[in-house]
């Protein structure tokens, strides 16, 4: 082997002869004195606690393993099986060089990969951000990551992951990792870093990488487009979800925000204080160490570590005037005081019987503790049982206390009581067990029937015997019995009746036929219940030799399954079956535009009966992922999720070319071609009657350019003289109109009472008078100018007072009526006379 590698030695055997024997691992040329360095009992030398490890596998044999070689490692070993009289052991010569054997030909590494580890939701929690770096090929591969420097890269870290905290991220720089082995090196793709925010406990930065890998982190990714602006909001905000903003960078990158780990004063303890003086602040992996007043012990660690979750662990340690009360299962006090212990005091155990002492009886009391340490009872080993023919112990273990059940094998039988053997103080109870072949006495008689052949006195283990019934009688059960294992035959023995017996058919319904006692030549008829499908036919006959055919089974039966919440459906080859027998099983797949929230979900379901198990597979609709930025436009989303649209809009100035249409996240992403956003282009305005541009027409005019118009001359222009070119590439407002006078004035509860009838032209008047009970507001006299009527023309309104009473006389009734209904109505009221006024009141 070569330094850093692993050693793996199986030693296999098959038999549980040293099931409860000890194995150890031990170093030293020579077998009688060698060095044990590990046993299956719990001891490990201090050299391999933390690389090596010797597993029991009890009837298979062993494992020894040793990671992180050294070159000390080489020399002799031997793998062993503790046991009485003398040890199995097998000798191991393990060699550990520098370099391979130039027989073997090394690979060489390939371009690493490199990838980010943790989410922003997790560095938000304070968690460091982890990158990592791994090469597909190689053998022996060491990585190590730089930052690019001048003249020479600068090493960050000798590992396959880099750890990014608030407190190493100090400016922008380019990172980089190194894969190499004794044969070749490679270097990873760049990953560029820019601080956007240095802070101890809040900083914010930026990665971007052409590394292809970190396309299936999706909730990593960050795709192009933002202003500084943008960046300065996004700083004040960690990124639990992807924001799009743009940096130059033109791969994906990646925004995180670290929250530096920083622990408050560690807790103080009673009867005790830390080493030194406590800080208000504690950054990660700072370490605190406490020690005990003067007289007392300190129990637990003394040495805390600021842990990722801003707190010190482990949990501080106590302060005690003596010593802890010694737990020692199995074991007594039989000399010393009770407690508590006072420093000095002594305590003297005895394992119970049945138990072994291991470590020292006596202890005493000292400033730092029991001295030695409290021993442990370790049960005493009873050894293995001897073998016993034609059977075999099912043990629980070999130590006092275990039991041993004799169990013979097939074909055998224990011969007088069965005993379980017990583990005591002076070893195995009970007597060796005897196993005797099985023997059966002569079978049972039945009624109205009889053996085949004469009976024996006794008869061997799966000896068989048969049964007929008289004639005219029918059996029921089974004809032939063997001798079984303990020693009676098996199964129970038939029985001779007049008839048929009554079919038992679980989830069956009679539906024909006469109820039991069933004679000869009677029959019966069967319908399996809802969720069961017959196996057999439903219509049976009792015959001589019984029912004819045999009766029937109900086998359960499900429908087709549906899991509509899933968002899954039936692979193909299940979606024309209706029903599925019992034990059927069938797949699901994600409908179109899904895809499975868990990849190593099971997609299967299996009948039981007749309901279905339940479905692990359960699906979420695909994502598209964001759509390129239109240039002079946007899109308005209603999501990046299958099914969901997105409508192209232009900036103001700007029109779509050709048909505005809406794409839609699709099975296989954006439906439809990237739109494109034309600056508006409105063609010549509309030409006027009577009028004209005030300017030549061009072909085409851009977005808010104004054109004007004029009324040929004696014409009153009538609307906005000035358009302007819209978003919709149209002038707008409407064009004007050109009047050879003015427009009729109408006048409502008016009347002309001077002037001319229209039409109007320039210099024209009118005069207008209001309707009785109506007042004029305005001029009555009005003059057609080139720019219209001059003054407005005016408005009749109607009167706010009283409506005067009606008089007497009818024609004075009706003209009080007539002015005030009038005055009403344009104040919304409407009135109704119901009495009736003679022609002469």
């Amino acid at each position: 082997a070569t330094i850093g590698s692993t050693l793996t030695i199986t030693c296999t055997y098959k038999t549980t002869q040293y099931r409860f024997n000890k194995k150890y691992w031990c170093a030293g040329d020579s077998r009688s004195s060698c060095e044990v360095l590990m046993d299956t009992d719990g001891f490990t030398h201090a050299e391999y606690r933390t690389r090596a490890q010797i597993i029991d596998r009890v009837s298979r044999g062993l494992i020894v393993y040793i990671r992180d070689l050294k070159l000390d490692d080489s020399g002799i070993y031997w793998i062993a099986i503790d046991k009485i009289y003398s040890d199995i052991m097998t000798r191991i010569q393990v060699t550990v060089t520098k370099v391979r054997n130039i027989n073997f030909i090394s690979e060489a590494v390939i371009k690493p990969n490199v990838w980010p580890l943790s989410s922003p939701e997790m560095t938000c929690w304070g968690q460091p951000s982890v990158f990592r770096c791994r090469s597909e090929r190689g053998t022996d591969v060491q990585y190590t990551w730089y930052r690019v420097g001048h003249p020479n890269n600068i090493v960050l870290h000798q590992s396959t992951d880099l750890y990014l905290h608030c407190s190493n991220i100090t400016e922008d720089s380019q990172l980089f990792c190194l894969a190499f082995n004794d044969v070749s090196s490679q270097s990873s793709e760049f990953v560029s870093l820019q601080l956007l925010q240095p802070a101890d406990k809040d900083c914010v930065y930026l990665i971007s990488s052409n590394i292809h890998f970190l396309l299936s982190h999706s909730q990593l990714l960050l795709h192009s487009a933002a202003s500084d602006s943008d960046l300065t909001a996004l700083r004040k905000a960690c990124p639990l979800t992807p924001i799009p903003f743009t940096t130059g960078f033109a791969s994906p990158v990646v925004l995180l925000r670290l929250i530096a780990v920083k622990c408050s004063a560690p807790p103080a303890i009673e009867n005790g204080q830390l080493e030194e003086e406590s800080l208000e602040s504690y950054d990660y992996l700072n370490a605190v160490s406490y020690r005990c007043n003067r007289g007392l012990n300190l129990i637990g660690q003394s040495t805390l570590h600021c842990s990722e979750d801003g707190t010190f662990k482990p949990d501080p340690p106590k302060c005690v005037d003596g010593c802890p009360v010694p737990t020692i299962p199995n074991g007594k006090r039989i000399g010393g005081k009770s407690p508590p212990y006072k420093l000095g005091n002594f305590v003297e155990y005895k394992c119970e019987d049945g138990y072994t002492m291991k470590g020292e009886a006596f202890i005493v009391c000292r400033a730092n503790g029991w001295d030695p340490e409290p021993p442990t009872c370790i049960g005493k080993s009873c050894g293995n049982l001897a073998d016993f023919f034609h059977g075999r112990y099912e043990v629980t273990g070999n130590l006092f206390g275990d039991t041993a059940k004799p169990v013979c094998d097939k074909g055998y039988m224990l011969a007088g009581n069965k005993t379980t053997r017990t583990c005591r103080d002076q070893g195995w109870g009970g007597r060796d067990p005897v196993c005797e072949p099985v023997k059966c006495s002569a079978p049972p008689a039945i009624e109205n029937g009889q053996l085949e052949d004469e009976a024996l006195e006794s008869y061997d283990y799966l000896e068989a015997v048969s049964y007929r019934c008289n004639r005219g009688l029918n059996l029921i059960g089974q004809s032939t019995l063997h001798c079984s294992e303990d020693g009676t035959f098996k199964p129970d023995p038939p029985k001779c009746v007049d008839g048929c017996p009554a079919p038992t058919i679980p989830n069956a319904k009679r539906i024909g036929g006469r109820s039991p006692p069933y004679k000869l030549g009677n029959f019966v008829e069967y319908k399996c219940e809802d969720g069961y499908t017959m196996k057999g036919e439903a219509y049976i006959v009792c015959r001589a030799n019984g029912w004819d055919p045999e009766p029937p089974r109900c086998i359960a039966q499900c429908t087709r399954p549906s899991f509509p919440s899933n968002n899954v459906i039936l692979t193909a080859e299940h979606l024309s079956s209706l029903s599925f027998s019992d034990g059927s099983t069938v797949t699901f797949e994600c409908v179109i535009g899904h895809r499975p929230v868990d990849s190593k979900a099971s997609r299967s379901v299996t009948c039981q009966g007749n309901q279905w198990t339940s479905l692990d597979l359960s699906c979420t609709r695909k994502s598209c992922g964001s759509l390129p930025d239109i240039l002079n436009g946007r899109y308005d989303m209603t999501g990046n999720l299958f099914g969901d649209t997105a409508k192209p809009v232009c900036n103001k100035g700007y029109m779509l070319a050709g048909k505005e249409t809406t794409r839609t996240c699709r099975d296989q992403g954006w439906d439809g071609r990237d739109p494109l956003c034309e600056p508006v282009k409105c063609s010549a305005p509309p030409a006027i009657e009577n009028g004209q541009l005030e300017d030549e027409p061009l072909e085409s005019y851009d977005y808010l350019e104004a054109v004007t118009y004029r009324c040929n001359k004696g014409l009153n222009l009538i609307g906005n003289s000035t358009l302007r070119c819209s978003e919709d590439g149209t002038f707008k407002p409407d064009p004007p109109k050109c009047f050879d006078g003015c427009p009729v004035p109408t006048i409502p509860n008016a009347k002309r009472i001077d002037g001319r009838s229209p039409p109007y032209k320039l210099g024209n008047f009118i005069e207008y008078k209001c309707e009785d009970g109506y007042t004029m507001k305005g001029e009555a006299y009005i003059v057609c100018r080139a720019n219209g009527w001059d003054p407005a023309p005016p408005r009749c309104i109607a009167p706010s007072t009283t409506p005067s009473t009606a008089t007497t006389t009818t024609n004075a009734v009706t003209s009080t009526v007539h002015t005030t209904s009038k005055a009403l109505k344009e104040k919304g009221i409407v009135l109704y006379f119901i009495k009736k006024i003679s022609d002469t009141h």
